[in-house]
């Protein structure tokens, strides 16, 4: 037996694979309190970052999202939902830009699960200011 091609059905595939080869990206901005929004996170500073790491990455930025004053402390915010909805009707958006994970979500398993159902959908969440590929196993963890 020496091709042993038909075994492959069993080996695990390159979950980078599925991901949206589209260099589109949206970017979703956000701080919680009028202290972030005067000092270095502000809403301006997070959207500098953003735009820089869509540049070096060649992404295509299609649309801002971004809520002044959204707690996380739920991911029920107004202006993050209306990014997912977003994302999750176009076919063309591969990468969610922000500027910190934490801006993303601070749910812990909640924001874990929302990631996890993006990248199924070939949507990755990217920050300008930690590198980390999400597309590996230990990026994802």
């Amino acid at each position: 037996m020496k091709d042993l091609s038909i075994f492959n059905q069993f080996a695990r595939t390159d979950e980078s694979k599925s991901l949206r080869q589209a260099g589109n990206a949206v970017i979703y901005t956000r701080v919680s309190t009028k202290e972030q929004a005067d000092n270095n996170a502000s809403l301006d500073t997070q959207l500098k970052y953003c735009e820089q790491l869509a540049q070096k990455k060649g992404l295509d930025v299609v649309e801002y999202f971004g809520g002044t004053y959204e707690s996380a402390k739920s991911d029920e915010r107004k202006h993050f939902q209306k990014m997912l909805n977003f994302v999750k009707r176009r076919k063309d958006i591969g990468y969610i830009i922000v500027y910190s994970y934490d801006r993303f979500s601070r749910t812990g398993a909640n924001g874990a699960y929302i990631s996890d159902q993006l990248k199924r959908q070939g949507i990755v969440t990217i920050s300008a200011t930690q590198e980390v590929d999400t597309s590996t196993s230990a990026g994802s963890f």
